[in-house]
């Protein structure tokens, strides 16, 4: 099935209304994400990328659903690559939240390597948008990012520490195979509700999920309060 067909509210032509407010409540779960984590009394590099993760994230999502889809018709193709850009930040934030809070559990050399990695990726994220303006670039630099880096540094710090949140996040990026999986397969079940919403909603239920291993990272008890203070 492909894209929903669309409607009209109050006067107003919405494209893709169903997958456009999978995209919002997606971004909710973000904002909400970000709201909870910014009333913690903390501070550091940890506490702020992963704080940053999360804003970032959701106003990808935010912009996926207003100029990615809903109003697509008013903008030109290009505009899309507002909310790639602010997804594809999202994931750094993220990549460098998690490379600071195991770094006690990782050499030096390890370390400075993985961040330099993160900025080639990002970098080579943004040559392959400017040059071929394709979602791919945005997927691929995600998969990279999220399965390549966070979920093996957070499962290694697991196996050492036993840390709960560590295996939050760990069981959180098992569960985004998921949305990817039914996002490129195209398994759909309606034509307005498409493989496109499906994955949005998953994906919600993974930055949830993802948002509490993050909170337990962050949970102010004397055994964690050492492992999030890096600056």
């Amino acid at each position: 099935m492909g894209d929903s067909p669309p409607i009209t509210l109050y006067g107003v032509q919405i494209l893709e209304p169903v997958t456009s407010l999978t995209d919002l409540i997606t971004a909710l779960v973000c904002f909400y994400a970000f709201y909870r984590l910014s009333k913690l009394d903390r501070h550091g590099k940890v506490y702020t990328y992963f704080r940053y993760y999360f804003l970032w994230t959701g106003i990808a999502t935010t912009c996926a659903a207003f100029i990615g889809h809903a109003f697509l018709y008013l903008f030109s193709f290009e505009w899309k690559m507002i909310g790639w850009a602010f997804s594809a930040t999202g994931i750094l934030f993220i990549e460098w939240g998690t490379l600071h809070f195991v770094r006690e559990e990782i050499s030096s050399r390890a370390f400075q390597w993985i961040s330099r990695g993160t900025l080639v990726k990002y970098l080579a994220f943004w040559t392959l948008i400017l040059t071929t303006q394709s979602f791919l670039a945005t997927q691929a630099q995600a998969a990279i990012g999220l399965i390549g880096i966070v979920l093996p540094l957070q499962a290694y710090h697991y196996l050492h520490t036993r840390h709960p949140g560590s295996r939050a996040i760990v069981f959180a990026l098992l569960f985004s195979f998921l949305p990817a999986i039914t996002y490129n397969a195209k398994l759909s079940l309606h034509t307005y509700f498409n493989h496109q919403d499906i994955s949005h909603l998953l994906m919600a239920i993974c930055l949830f999920l993802i948002y509490r291993g993050v909170d337990q990272i962050l949970d102010p008890k004397p055994n964690t309060i050492a492992e999030i203070s890096h600056s």
